[in-house]
Formats: C-alpha cells, structure tokens, sequence
C-alpha cells in the first residue's frame, strides 16, 4: 500500500554473559536510536543497516533490562550503577518503611479495640449505685452476736430470717425485678 516496499531485516541476537553475571544483548548504536525513535513516535529515518553492511565498528554490550527501560550510552559506570542501585533500595526502603507504619497504626487500632471489649467484657462492677441487700437484716444478726458471743445459738431465728432475705432477693435478681431490701 505505501510507496516503498520494506526490506527483509535480518537480526541477530547475540547474548552473553556480562562481567556481573547479567545477559547482555549485543546491539549497535544505529539499532538502539532507530529503537528509540520508534517508541517515541517519530519517523525513525533510514532503516539501519543489515548486519554485514557498512563498516564495522566496536558495538557496546548492553543489558537487555537498559534496552528495554530505554537507557542509552553504553554501559553505566560502576558509580552511576551505584548511584542507580541506592537510589533504587531507597524508594524501596521508604516504602516497606510507609506500608510497616500502616500495619503498625492498624494493628494498634485493633489492639486498642480488642482491650476495650475485653474491659467491657470481664470489668468488675462497680458498688456505687448498688444498694445493700437486707442491710437491716443483717445490722440484728450482728448485733445479736456482739450481745452474745459466748451463745451464738441464741441468734439463729435472726440468721434466718436474714437467710430468707437473701434468698428472696436472689430469686428478685434472676428475675430481673428489684431486690428486697428491709
């Protein structure tokens, strides 16, 4: 359909391994701008060369990882490679960093939560508010005993009948009526 008919390219790949044990892919510089060019849009010009044609020249070795991020130049110097790598554990360190605060900040709010349940749960009532069950009951049968201490059988009609209280006002209490108090 177009006015020129594309020619056959022939590639070549050509992988090695790399001083630090990384692929690398073997392309020249023409290849790698005609790459770039295409990616960015603009009408990449003359084809390159095939292989074969042209003179030969020294072709950088270039990982398969820098093609394919688009970095160009040839291989990083051991400093920028460092300064790649530490700026890379960085962001990574900054963001285990935020997502451990997160976990923190949820984990203390359910912490928080489960020890306020669990206040709620097994907290002992408080006495204010409650009022003494068969408190005049109880004022006779201990003043009975303080009137006879060496005849503790002299007060049993008042133990009873305080037992009779406590009793009636247990069954109150179950069922959910006010206690008798005398």
């Amino acid at each position: 359909m177009g006015g020129s008919q594309s020619q056959e390219r022939v590639v070549t790949v050509e992988e090695r391994a790399g001083e630090d044990g990384e692929s690398q892919i073997m392309v020249t510089q023409d290849f790698l701008e005609y790459i770039h060019k295409k990616q960015e849009g603009e009408s990449p010009g003359p084809e390159p060369p095939s292989p074969g044609e042209g003179e030969e020249e020294e072709v950088p070795y270039i990982s398969a990882e820098e093609l394919l991020t688009g970095e160009q130049g040839g291989l990083p110097s051991d400093s920028q490679r460092q300064s790649s790598d530490d700026s890379k554990w960085k962001q990574q360190f900054e963001y285990e960093k935020k997502k451990n605060e997160n976990l923190k900040q949820i984990s203390s709010e359910e912490f928080d939560k489960a020890v306020s349940e669990v206040r709620e749960k097994f907290a002992k009532p408080s006495l204010q508010g409650i009022v003494p069950v068969c408190e005049a009951c109880k004022d006779r049968v201990l003043d009975c005993y303080h009137s006879n201490p060496t005849r503790a059988l002299n007060c049993s009609r008042e133990v009873k009948q305080y037992t009779e209280c406590v009793e009636k006002a247990r069954k109150g209490l179950l069922e959910h009526s006010q206690p008798v108090s005398e």
